[in-house]
C-alpha cells in the first residue's frame, strides 16, 4: 500500500457548488489517519520483528512447534490491509459521489441558465411590445396634436384673410371719402377766391355742395 496517513492529512479537496461539507470530509479524514496510525505502526513492527527473528533463528536452533499458531504479524497485516481498502473504497465513493454531485450542479446550473435565458427574453419581448405600444401612442397622440394646430392654422388664416379684407374695403372707403372731400374743395376754391376778392364773407351756403 503506498497512502500513507501523511498522506491522507495533505489530502486536499476542491470546494464545489453543492458538494461535501469542508468540516466533515476533514473529520472523517482526520479519524481515518488516527486509525490507519497505529495499524501501519503494528504492521512495520511486525515486520521488524519477523526480520529480527529469521537472524535469531540462524543463530540459535528453534524446537519445532507443537500445532499450528498463528502469526500475530500476519494478523496486524490483514488488519491493516483491511483498514486500507475500506479507506480506499471509502475514498473511490467519495470521489464518486462528489463527481455525481458537479455533474447534478452542472445539470442544475444548465436548467437556470436556460430559465433565465427564457425569462429574460420574455422581458425583452414584453419591453418591446410595451415600448411599440407606447410609440403608437404617441405618434397618434403627435397627429392628433398637429392635425389641431393645422385646424388653428387655417382658423387664423380665415381671421387674418376676413381682417385683411376689412382693412381694404376700409381703405377704400376712406380713400373714396378723402376724393370727395377734396373734389368738394376744389369746386368751393373759386366761390371762395371770388367772395374774398369782393369782400364778402363766405356763407354756410356757398360751402354746401350744389343740389
Amino acid at each position: 500500500m503506498t497512502m500513507t496517513p501523511a498522506d491522507i492529512q495533505a489530502q486536499q479537496f476542491p470546494v464545489v457548488f453543492r458538494g461535501y461539507q469542508v468540516q466533515a470530509v476533514d473529520a472523517f479524514l482526520d479519524r481515518l489517519q488516527e486509525e490507519l496510525t497505529p495499524l501501519l505502526a503494528d504492521r512495520d513492527g511486525g515486520t521488524a520483528t519477523a526480520a529480527t527473528g529469521a537472524d535469531a533463528a540462524a543463530v540459535e536452533p528453534i524446537p519445532e512447534p507443537v500445532g499450528p499458531a498463528p502469526t500475530p504479524a500476519d494478523g496486524a497485516t490483514a488488519d491493516a490491509t483491511g483498514a486500507a481498502a475500506r479507506a480506499l473504497r471509502t475514498l473511490v465513493r467519495a470521489e464518486q459521489a462528489a463527481e455525481q454531485a458537479v455533474a447534478d450542479a452542472a445539470a442544475e446550473a444548465d436548467e437556470i441558465r436556460g430559465r433565465a435565458q427564457m425569462e429574460a427574453e420574455t422581458i425583452v419581448a414584453a419591453a418591446r411590445a410595451e415600448s411599440a405600444r407606447l410609440a403608437g401612442e404617441l405618434d397618434l397622440r403627435r397627429q392628433r396634436e398637429v392635425g389641431g394646430l393645422a385646424v388653428q392654422v387655417q382658423q387664423l388664416r380665415a381671421e387674418i384673410d376676413r381682417l385683411s379684407g376689412l382693412e381694404r374695403r376700409y381703405r377704400e372707403e376712406l380713400s373714396a371719402l378723402l376724393a370727395e372731400q377734396q373734389r368738394l374743395l376744389e369746386q368751393r376754391l373759386p366761390v371762395l377766391d371770388a367772395a374774398a376778392a369782393a369782400g364778402v364773407a363766405p356763407t354756410t351756403d356757398d360751402l354746401l355742395p350744389a343740389a
